[in-house]
């Protein structure tokens, strides 16, 4: 029973250590896609990025 219980503890901390930096690299990309997005919107129309700036803070 204990070898059981430390094998599933081994097997959720390896995939916490293969999940986490995959999600922090997908929303570090995500923001910088975002902020490339809202200055493109800003060269076209002022009107929006502002909003859409303030929402993501």
């Amino acid at each position: 029973m204990r070898l059981l219980s430390l094998h599933k503890a081994e097997m959720y901390f390896t995939t916490l250590m293969l999940i986490i930096p995959f999600l922090i690299i997908s929303v570090t990309s995500f923001r910088i896609i975002r902020r490339d997005t809202d200055e493109l919107k800003c060269g076209l129309t002022s009107k929006t990025p502002a909003s859409s700036s303030e929402s993501l803070d």
